[in-house]
C-alpha cells in the first residue's frame, strides 16, 4: 500500500484480480510537485483483459482540524479524470473512510440512475507506422499511457448539487507506431466496460480547495505494466542468461547459443566415444570368461615349455 509518512493516516493502493496488487517501488520516480507536496510512486502488473480498482482509505491518523475540512481524492487514469471521492472526518468516524473506485460514473440514457464502466486493462499493440504526424501523435499519448494518479485535497464542502450527465468512456485504440514508443516500457493502457450497475455511491457538492494548501497535499502514482516490461525497466530482476552464452564480461554476445550448441554437440559425441573405449578397456580387463581362458592357454604354453628332452644316443 501507498503510505506518505507525510500525510498520516492516508493509504491508497490498487486491487488486481481481487487482491491488492503488489508494488515494486522507484525513487527515482518520487519528485515532489509544483506546490512541494510529496510524490509516492509505485510500479505494479498489470494483465491483459484484467479488471482493476482503486482503493483509497483514510483512517482516525489523519487531523482533520484543519479548518474542518474534508478529503478530495481525484482519480486520474492515463491523463484522463475519472471520478472525485470525498471523505469526512465523519465518515472516518463510522468506519467508511475506505472507498472503491472501479470505473467512471454516469448517469444512464434517462438521466435517472448512476451506471459505471469498470476498468480493465488493454495491451498496447505496436505498429510500423514512421509517419511524422503519427509519431508525434503517439508520442504525446504515451506520457500518461499506463498511469494511474490519485490527487488528495484538502477542501471545505458546500451545498449538495445534482450529479451531471456524462458521456460514456470510449474503448481506446492502443495501436501505437513503434517509433513513439521507442525506449518506453509501456504495455498496457486502460480500457472500459460496459455499463452496468454502480456500486460505489453518486453525490455531488459544491466544493473549495483551501487556498493555503496551493495544490494537493499528496500525490499518489502507480505505473502499470507487464512482468516483461517491469523486467525490461530493470524494476524485478531479469531472467538470468545461461553462464555459457555470456562473454568474460558477462554480455550476451549474438550467435552464441548457435555455436555453443555445436560445441556441445562435438562434445558430447566425444564423450561417447571415450566412454565407449573405456567399456571395452573394462571389458577387456575384468571380462571373466576371457580371463580363465587366456590363464588356461598361458598354463599350457608354459607346461610345453619345461617338457625335458631326452638324448637317446647318449650311453
Amino acid at each position: 500500500m501507498a503510505v506518505l509518512d507525510d500525510v498520516p493516516g492516508i493509504q491508497v493502493f490498487v486491487k488486481v484480480k481481487g487482491g491488492i496488487a503488489t508494488e515494486f517501488s522507484d525513487s527515482g520516480q518520487q519528485q515532489p510537485t509544483e506546490n512541494g507536496c510529496p510524490v509516492v510512486c509505485s510500479y505494479i502488473e498489470s494483465f491483459d483483459n484484467r479488471h482493476f480498482a482503486i482503493v483509497t482509505d483514510v483512517n482516525r491518523f489523519h487531523d482533520f482540524s484543519l479548518q474542518n475540512h474534508t478529503l478530495s481524492f481525484r482519480v486520474y487514469v492515463d491523463g484522463g479524470y475519472m471520478v472525485n471521492n470525498c471523505i469526512t472526518e465523519d465518515y472516518v468516524r463510522y468506519d467508511y473512510g475506505r472507498r472503491t473506485v472501479s470505473g467512471p460514473l454516469m448517469l444512464d440514457e434517462r438521466g435517472q440512475n448512476t451506471v459505471q464502466q469498470k476498468f480493465k486493462f488493454a495491451a498496447v499493440m505496436r505498429v510500423e507506422d514512421d509517419r511524422r504526424d503519427r509519431v508525434l501523435r503517439d508520442k504525446d499519448r504515451a506520457k500518461n499511457l499506463g498511469v494511474i494518479e490519485v490527487q488528495v485535497f484538502r477542501i471545505i464542502l458546500g451545498e449538495a448539487t445534482k450529479f451531471g450527465r456524462r458521456a460514456p468512456m470510449r474503448k481506446e485504440n492502443l495501436e501505437l507506431s513503434e517509433k513513439a514508443l521507442k525506449g518506453k516500457a509501456i504495455s498496457h493502457g486502460a480500457s472500459y466496460g460496459k455499463q452496468g450497475a454502480a456500486s460505489e455511491l453518486n453525490q455531488s457538492f459544491d466544493a473549495d480547495d483551501i487556498p493555503e494548501d496551493g495544490g494537493p497535499i499528496a500525490v499518489y502514482r502507480f505505473l502499470y505494466r507487464s512482468k516483461e516490461a517491469l523486467k525490461q525497466e530493470l524494476i524485478i530482476p531479469r531472467s538470468p542468461s545461461p553462464p555459457d552464452l555470456l562473454d568474460d564480461r558477462g554480455v550476451d554476445v549474438p550467435g552464441r547459443d548457435q555455436d555453443r550448441r555445436q560445441e556441445l554437440v562435438e562434445l558430447r559425441a566425444k564423450c561417447e566415444l571415450q566412454l565407449l573405449n573405456i567399456k571395452r578397456e573394462l571389458g577387456e580387463v575384468f571380462d571373466p570368461a576371457r580371463d580363465s581362458r587366456d590363464r588356461l592357454a598361458k598354463r599350457s604354453r608354459t607346461q610345453e615349455k619345461r617338457v625335458e628332452v631326452i638324448d637317446l644316443t647318449e650311453e
